[in-house]
């Protein structure tokens, strides 16, 4: 009787800093809603530097440096970045799991348009709207090479490498010529157009999903945070009054 008391105490604990989480990603979608909701897309020769939230629909295009071949695929894009990664870990005694070694990347902008004007694009906004839930253009290649690492990557990422080691590029890709939704705050360029930086405070949007289901998804998360942390604290205050009832009964 003790132990299942103490496991039901346990598992109701388990549940209330759940829906304690649930709450704070229910708050969290609720800001990232009401910010997108009040701020209304505009052209972009209209945005200014300095400007801490500005949203806009445009197509993706190549920078300031024009077209980029991305080295592990050979695709045409607008920008690429690769990370190495290192298999097995070496902290491992198993000779299991994965080491991020570092990352690379080309030197290029990417840019976005529409028939007013064009904005460039700091590659952070791409990888901080990464995981959102939004539909993300970005494209993919991942190979492993067992020893043969290609001549592009800097020797000083991979070093030398034990025979059962073998070396993984994960390469992510922005190719041009695709509709895309943006909210970001903008900053100055160092000479020419302004920039679409990530937000400072708020959520970062980079998608080819339209504004209208970038705010029906992120109000549909809110009411699921809603039931589920209202769920989670009526079925875990039920499990810890339980419990603690059988103990004492116990005691």
């Amino acid at each position: 009787m003790v132990t299942f008391a103490s496991f039901a105490l346990f598992g109701g604990l388990f549940l209330l800093v759940a829906s304690a989480v649930m709450a704070g990603i229910k708050v969290s979608a609720r800001r990232a809603h009401r910010q997108l909701d009040g701020t209304a897309p505009t052209p972009l020769a209209a945005w200014r530097p300095g400007t801490p939230r500005a949203a806009a629909s445009g197509v993706i295009d190549y920078g300031p440096s024009g077209p980029q071949i991305a080295p592990l695929s050979g695709a045409d894009c607008v920008w690429w970045q690769i990370e190495v990664i290192r298999e097995p870990d070496r902290k491992s005694e198993e000779r299991a799991g994965q080491e991020k070694l570092g990352v690379f990347s080309t030197s290029a902008w990417p840019a976005i348009t529409d028939q007013t004007g064009l904005v460039l694009v700091d590659p952070q906004v791409l990888l901080r709207a990464q995981g959102q839930g939004d539909s993300v253009p970005t494209e993919r290649k991942l190979m492993f090479a067992q020893s043969d690492v290609p001549a592009y990557v800097p020797p000083d990422l991979v070093g030398p490498l034990r025979s059962y080691e073998k070396i993984g590029l994960d390469e992510i890709r922005l190719p041009a010529g695709r509709e895309v939704f943006v909210s970001g705050s903008v900053q100055a360029g160092r000479a020419g157009p302004p920039v679409l930086a990530p937000a400072r405070r708020g959520v970062t949007i980079f998608t080819t999903d339209r504004r209208e289901q970038v705010l029906t998804r992120r109000a549909d998360l809110i009411s699921a945070g809603h039931l589920m942390t209202r769920a989670f604290a009526l079925a875990g205050v039920a499990i810890v009054v339980l419990a603690l009832g059988l103990l004492y009964l116990s005691s």
